[in-house]
């Protein structure tokens, strides 16, 4: 399996200036600047290919932060010779436990009721068929990270010792790594940089929304009510003499998910009732779910 990432070769920007980048789509980036004169620009673009982290950690005059979840590296040169810099645009993926738990997990209009033949009285009442059917779609996503602990491993880092990490079987790490889309060799070594998630919450927004079938306008089920409102979720541990099984839990409700499914259907069937007895048909659009 190739890697993911691409590299584009050493370029010049002026005198005594190389730039590098590496780039993945769809990610927030890292960035890692290193000042060094030209005589260290090939033993650092080495440590750099091989993500060797630790390397350019012990080279003199050299920084490490970790902000918000990047990487900042920088290297000043101190000396009196004419100094070159490095700019690196990389990225480490972040990997959270059990990314597949229901507590966790996004969902966007997914189906939870379907009410079929339900008695309209306002379609009856202008001679049409007055049995409609009834939908309702639950959505919990548009996450935003609120607070976020982890611990990063570098390219090359064993799966197993990540498993260590999170005190979980070697299967269930290497089932979240790759669900990151974080590549693994067959020697189960990560090809690129993850932060293992041990820590975070997330607020998001959770909705239900309720269709009906609409004979009068549209020929389709429209959404005619829905109701919003934002929740959190943490991960959580068990305990037992050590902290085990990380799993993900719901620390603030969402007012919108706690209504009941038939409540929601019943509250579309009224908004489009009262709809067709003012106007005599359904004038409000198809609606769009999951928004």
């Amino acid at each position: 399996m190739p890697d993911p990432r691409y590299v584009n070769p050493l370029t010049c920007r002026g005198p005594g200036t190389i730039f590098k980048e590496y780039s993945e789509s769809n990610r927030n980036d890292n960035i890692i600047t290193i000042n060094r004169g030209e005589k260290q620009v090939e033993e650092i673009n080495k440590l750099v290919e091989k993500r060797n982290l630790k390397a350019i950690e012990q080279l003199e005059n050299t920084i490490v932060k970790e902000v918000d979840g990047k990487t900042f590296i920088l290297i000043e040169d101190n000396s009196e010779e004419s100094s070159s810099s490095i700019g690196i645009m990389s990225y480490t993926k972040d990997v959270p436990p059990d990314p597949n738990d229901p507590n966790y997990q996004r969902k966007n209009a997914q189906r939870k009721l379907s009410r079929l033949g339900v008695y309209s009285s306002a379609l009856d009442a202008r001679g049409y068929d007055p049995y409609t059917d009834i939908r309702v779609y639950e959505t919990m996503d548009y996450y935003t990270e609120v607070s976020k602990g982890y611990k990063y491993f570098s390219a090359g880092t064993a799966v197993n010792t990540v498993a260590i990490f999170w005190d979980v079987a070697k299967s269930s790490a290497l089932t979240w790594i790759t669900a990151a889309a974080v590549v693994v060799d067959v020697y189960d070594k990560i090809q690129g940089s993850i932060n293992a998630i041990d820590a975070a919450q997330y607020d998001f927004q959770g909705g239900k929304e309720g269709t009906v079938y609409d004979p009068t306008n549209y020929n389709r089920d429209v959404e005619t009510w829905s109701t919003w409102e934002r929740g959190r979720v943490a991960l959580g541990w068990s305990y037992s003499g050590g902290y085990q099984d990380p799993h993900w839990t719901h620390i603030d409700k969402s007012t919108a998910l706690e209504m009941s499914n038939y409540t929601v259907s019943d509250n579309a069937l009224n908004t489009y009732n009262n709809n067709i007895n003012v106007y005599g048909y359904w004038k409000h659009g198809v609606g769009q779910l999951g928004y």
